[in-house]
């Protein structure tokens, strides 16, 4: 036995050495040997076999979000659950971060479920109220969100939040994190509001934290930033932008990605605020830095640029930015993702304001089967491309089909933000003028009068959107 014993030292520490020389899979497979000499040592040899598994968790912690993590958690399950126990608290952690290899891969459904098992072992072996269960329930919150599923996102965001104010306290890292994901979402959905209110709770949290400066200050400053930028509070979505990078600036440097994220959202500002000179410096400085580092993010703010060069009315500039941001999305993310789908459709809406409706619909229809059949979709861009396919198709005298789109659009929007949510107002709009075409003038005005309705309801009687719908009305009732 002590010969046994003395063998499964010696390939544990060959394989640390391994493991330093950076061989992980002959490492992997000298501890695998290691495990099994143990198992079958009297008492099971608990401390070596402890440090066995710690050594295999070191490799499994260094191929994390790697190609090859699939194959090395697939290895582990199986021996934690022989050795720790198939309710035991790692064995749920291997779960967890199985589901987030296969979320990253975009296979969704596979990856919620292994999130649920984590979810189920951690309540069971920790406890529901244990900060570590707050991880699954924040993650399948986060998977939930990305599937386009919000209203189901929405009550494991709140636990999770609530599980993590009580057990770690409102200023702890972790409770800031789960206040920004449950605000994100809920703007998301269109309550803005309720949104605003916990960013500010997360900001008085971290402002008022012994901890100096607290991690999540920039990140609830900057998305904080964002909620007051869609509600068209400019300067003091600016004010908070500019915080935020100041702050990313001092912490992490001048070339580092969250850097690079507080200069892109300022440039999307400047750009909504018709300041396109501001615009194109802070994306300039942004694309750089992201080019540099070889993020795939770069492809957003290529997308902006080409954003700014449409709204300066230069079309070509603006298609040269757009295929650039589509061939890096195509390439990084595959011709199904959800991002080469906003560059197509990015493109369509380009080619439909100059008119040429056949590119336009081609690229349209290609970005709205693509956010169809995905997944990951997020339903809420797939009824803004439904609805430029409607007025494309609409242009080309294609009323059915137009019709058929738009009807889609309204459907998919209600089922994410309730038949009265602004977004929605476009659609019936662009349905009335459909059926107007068509020669159904009641069911035109119906459905222009809605549209009104939820304007005037939701955004005031003098927002530009309700004004303008006001106007189509009036001139189709003549």
């Amino acid at each position: 036995m002590d010969a046994d014993r003395q063998e499964a030292v010696e390939r544990y520490e060959t394989a640390r050495f391994r493991h330093e020389d950076g061989q992980l899979r002959a490492a992997w497979d000298s501890l695998v040997e290691a495990l099994a000499i143990c198992r079958h040592l009297s008492g099971n040899d608990a401390g070596t076999t402890g440090r066995i598994l710690g050594e295999l968790s070191a490799i499994l912690d260094a191929v994390h979000g790697s190609p090859q993590a699939e194959d090395y958690y697939q290895r582990a399950l199986p021996i934690w659950r022989e050795v720790r126990g198939s309710d035991h608290p790692e064995t749920g952690e291997l779960l967890n971060n199985l589901g987030y290899h296969r979320k990253q891969q975009g296979d969704l459904v596979q990856a919620r479920r292994f999130y649920e098992q984590a979810l189920r072992i951690w309540e069971t072996a920790l406890g529901p109220r244990h900060p570590t269960t707050a991880v699954a329930l924040n993650n399948l919150g986060a998977l939930l969100k990305r599937q386009g599923k919000l209203a189901q996102a929405e009550p494991y965001y709140r636990r999770a939040l609530a599980l993590l104010e009580e057990s770690r306290g409102p200023a702890h890292p972790e409770t800031v994190i789960a206040l920004n994901n449950l605000a994100m979402l809920l703007t998301e959905k269109g309550d803005i509001r309720p949104a605003e209110q916990l960013l500010r709770r997360a900001l008085h949290a971290v402002r008022h934290s012994p901890e100096k400066p607290h991690p999540e200050l920039a990140t609830t400053l900057n998305n904080l930033g964002q909620i007051l930028h869609e509600q068209g509070r400019m300067q003091a979505a600016h004010a908070h932008y500019a915080q935020a990078l100041e702050v990313w600036e001092e912490t992490a440097g001048s070339q580092d990605l969250r850097t690079a994220c507080a200069l892109h959202n300022l440039g999307a500002l400047f750009c909504d605020a018709g300041d396109l000179a501001a615009a194109e410096r802070y994306l300039s400085r942004a694309l750089a830095i992201r080019q540099t580092l070889s993020d795939p993010a770069a492809a957003a703010t290529l997308h902006n640029l080409g954003y700014l060069q449409e709204a300066r009315g230069n079309p070509r500039d603006a298609e040269r930015y757009y295929q650039q941001a589509l061939a890096m999305r195509r390439a990084s993310f595959g011709e199904t993702h959800g991002d080469t789908a906003q560059s197509l459709a990015a493109l369509g809406q380009l080619h439909y304001g100059q008119g040429d409706y056949g590119r336009a619909r081609s690229y349209l229809e290609k970005a709205c089967r693509i956010a169809g059949e995905a997944v990951a979709a997020a339903p809420l861009l797939l009824v803004e491309w439904l609805n430029a396919l409607g007025m494309v198709l609409l242009n080309l005298d294609d009323f059915d089909q137009a019709a058929l789109h738009l009807e889609r659009a309204r459907t998919l929007g209600e089922q994410a933000l309730g038949p009265r949510h602004p977004r929605l107002a476009q659609v019936e709009n662009n349905l009335g003028l459909v059926h107007f075409q068509r020669g159904h003038r009641a069911a035109a005005y119906a459905h222009i009068e809605k549209a009104l309705a939820i304007c005037e309801a939701t955004l005031g009687p003098d927002d530009p959107q309700t004004r303008a719908i006001r106007t189509n009305l009036q001139s189709l009732q003549g």
